[in-house]
């Protein structure tokens, strides 16, 4: 298991997996192997992360795998130091470093790069040292009313930031999830997927046609498809142009049907007075309302998991079987694995009465692990709801 490493005057080998080209995150190559390849522009830098509890006297140097062309140089906190063979390795001496998010990039003047191997550092810093360069994936669990029959699950979410691979999950539920993803400079979607029954976690083609949810419906201009290798199930979307910083609307609605549940998902953009229907998903072997609730952040390619990240969700209600509706005021701060191991840079906190989720950009908040938030209910948003799909 790759941790994060306190380094207290002794020399840490980061390896040059867990560094970030920029700007371009495909510009460099870096895998799991021993050393990056294909660096082919003085443009590019390769960019190592970590923070440090207080100043810092940092020296620094990189092993390279094989010989360089070009003049090589470091940069941390606007020090620019050139690097000198010293030993057999390119050594840049020592920068002095402020308390805080701590970057620490490799320029070369040549047209092709080199080959690193790793980055070596005398100095108390906390480093990035995963192969996993993801951010983590921040979540906050919505508690129910205890025995509750939950037909319809509202929430409003809105991505603050917007990086490339960036997926931000309002209505999260049981057996599916729903919400809006960046997928390049120019695409943006709206995403709705439901679970398949059985335990099959990588290949849809395994999965019995018993247990496989059955497409039912779907919006003008939605994709619908299938998912595998995070579970199986069905999955629908539309290429939608979302606006950062501006909340979109979102529901779910359920009818449980025997031993089968109908899930529909829907949502509203600004403006908007009608809901649009993306796909509407009848999951087997169910037969429950709506239960687990939950909302997330991800950054699910991880080639700029050095970028910040930030959501803000809110205004959620839930709608029971009766009629009545219970605001969502209180959330369950967690992270994935990959934050509890390896990274430190998240935070959960409320604003201005919405719950906000930040991952990236290596530094510590002050959110931890099953804190809980809590924000003030406000009316319920006026809309009618939705006839559920046949």
């Amino acid at each position: 298991m790759f941790a994060l490493l306190l380094a207290a005057q002794t020399t840490t080998s980061i390896p040059a997996y867990a560094a970030y080209a920029e700007p371009e995150p495909d510009a460099i190559e870096i895998d799991d192997r021993a050393a990056t390849s294909g660096w082919k522009s003085a443009k590019q830098s390769l960019v190592w992360y970590g923070e440090t509890k207080g100043p810092v006297k940092l020296h620094l140097a990189v092993l390279l795998a094989g010989p360089t062309t070009g003049r090589l140089t470091m940069t941390v906190g606007g020090q620019r130091h050139p690097g000198a063979l010293r030993q057999g390795r390119i050594d840049f001496g020592t920068f002095d470093v402020k308390k805080g998010a701590l970057r620490a990039a490799l320029t070369t003047d040549a047209a092709s790069g080199p080959e690193v191997a790793s980055l070596e550092a005398d100095g108390a810093v906390r480093w990035a040292m995963s192969k996993r360069r993801n951010a983590a994936s921040v979540h906050l669990r919505w508690p129910t009313p205890q025995g509750a029959d939950v037909r319809w699950f509202y929430n409003e979410a809105a991505m603050l930031t917007d990086p490339e691979w960036s997926y931000t999950m309002a209505c999260g539920f049981a057996r599916g999830y729903f919400g809006m993803q960046v997928n390049s400079p120019t695409e943006r979607r709206v995403i709705f997927s439901v679970w398949d029954a059985g335990n099959e976690a990588v290949d849809r083609d395994r999965v019995s046609d018993e247990n496989r949810v059955q497409l039912v419906a779907k919006g003008e201009g939605v994709v619908a498809d299938s998912f595998g290798n995070e579970g199986t199930g069905g999955h629908s979307h539309l290429v939608y142009p979302w606006r950062t910083g501006k909340p979109l609307r979102f529901l779910v609605g359920c009818r449980p049907e025997g031993e089968r549940t109908l899930y529909a998902g829907y949502f509203m953009a600004p403006g908007d007075k009608t809901w649009r229907l993306v796909a509407a998903f009848r999951a087997p072997k169910d037969g429950k309302s709506l239960g687990s609730l939950y909302s997330f952040s991800e950054d699910f390619v991880g080639a700029n998991g050095q970028r910040k990240r930030e959501s803000a969700y809110g205004h959620g209600w839930l709608g029971m079987a009766d009629g009545s509706w219970v605001p969502l005021t209180m959330a369950t701060f967690t992270t994935d694995g990959h934050g509890k191991a390896d990274r430190w840079d998240y935070d959960a906190f409320v604003k201005e009465g919405r719950f906000h989720l930040l991952h990236g950009g290596f530094l510590s908040g002050r959110a931890r692990y099953g804190d809980s938030f809590e924000a003030k209910a406000g009316k319920r948003p006026k809309f009618d709801l939705p006839n559920l799909p046949q």
